[in-house]
C-alpha cells in the first residue's frame, strides 16, 4: 500500500479515524512503530509518531494536531541515494544476478534485528537492482 502525504487535518474527528486507520496497518503488519529520533524537526516539528511502511521500505510521522497548527502525516528523510547507487554497483559486480536477492536478505536481516535504518537503506539497495517491470 501506498501513503500519502496529509499537511493538515480538517478536524480532530479526522485526525482520530486517521490513526485508527494507522492503528489498524500496524496491527495487520503493514506497518511497524519505531522509536522517535527527539532530534529530527522538519519545519520547526518535532515529536509525534513514526512508523515504518514494510512494503515500501519508508519512513513516516504522525503528529497530531496543536492548534493553529492542524497536525501531518509525512514521509521522513529518504536514503542517501548516492550511496544506494554506489553500493548497488558495488554487489551487482559482487553478486552478479543475485545481488537483488543478497540486498534483500541484508534488508530483512537488519529489520529483523531493529536495525530500521540498515533496512531502510538496503530495501532501497534492493530496489536500484530490481529489473523494471518485475
Amino acid at each position: 500500500m501506498r501513503y500519502d502525504p496529509i499537511h493538515g487535518f480538517m478536524s480532530p474527528g479526522e485526525y482520530d479515524r486517521f490513526v485508527g486507520f494507522i492503528e489498524e496497518q500496524a496491527a495487520a503488519g503493514n506497518l511497524r512503530e519505531l522509536p522517535v529520533d527527539k532530534e529530527y524537526g522538519k519545519g520547526g516539528i518535532y515529536d509525534g509518531r513514526w512508523f515504518l511502511d514494510i512494503e515500501n521500505a519508508e519512513r513516516w510521522r504522525l503528529v497530531p494536531p496543536d492548534f493553529p497548527f492542524r497536525g501531518l502525516w509525512e514521509p521522513i528523510a529518504r536514503p542517501d541515494y548516492v550511496e544506494v547507487s554506489r553500493i548497488s554497483h558495488e554487489l551487482q559486480a559482487s553478486h552478479g544476478l543475485n545481488a537483488c536477492q543478497c540486498a534483500g536478505k541484508l534488508a530483512s536481516a537488519a529489520h529483523a534485528e531493529g536495525k530500521y535504518e540498515e533496512g531502510v537503506f538496503w530495501r532501497a539497495v534492493e530496489a536500484s537492482l530490481t529489473p523494471r517491470g518485475e
